[in-house]
């Protein structure tokens, strides 16, 4: 079977060679792009937190600092959003004079920014299938074996009791 056949019938080996020219083509480490000089403190701080995660995780180069600027800038655009929509004031469902209903268009932003965040999270291989697909294995650090109050599957925390769950990337501690 040739090398096309391989590919186009989607055998094992060619899925094999697939992944290992995408670990080959990872970027190398230490490799940041510069951090830009007109981030807004929250977003520097962000900046700050993300970049080592990356490294380690060999998916950020020096050519992806406008692609993390843009994943942190939704981040934190997101937060802001869903902080409103979280009011016991805020409407989910709005009605004109003449009684139609329609979303509130903060749930559409909200459902919209979410969206596009977790693409770019996709793409620097901070969601579980997407460091599965990318042939990326974590190794867990547990260092208790109460049980865990939330975000985590296994009912194994660390240190503090808690695990960090994706929300918390963005919305701090939720309890």
């Amino acid at each position: 079977m040739s090398e096309a056949d391989a590919i186009a019938r989607g055998s094992r080996s060619a899925s094999k060679r697939r992944g290992q020219e995408r670990k080959a083509l990872r970027a190398p480490l230490g490799a940041a792009p510069p951090k830009p000089d007109d981030l807004t403190p929250e977003a520097s701080a962000e900046w700050d937190r993300l970049v080592p995660i990356l490294i380690v995780l060999g998916t950020l180069g020096v050519g992806d600092g406008l692609n993390l600027r843009r994943y942190i800038e939704l981040g934190l655009e997101y937060r802001e959003v869903y902080a409103i929509t979280r009011l016991p004031t805020h409407e989910r469902v709005l009605f004109s004079d003449k009684g139609a209903a329609s979303l509130n268009p903060l749930q559409v932003l909200r459902a919209t920014l979410g969206r596009e965040l977790m693409t770019h999270e996709r793409e620097f291989g901070l969601t579980p299938n997407s460091r599965r697909s990318l042939g990326i294995a974590l190794t867990p650090v547990i260092t208790t074996t109460e049980p865990v109050k939330r975000g985590n599957r296994s009912g194994k925390a660390g240190a503090d009791g808690n695990v960090i769950d994706a929300g918390d990337r963005f919305f701090g501690d939720a309890d």
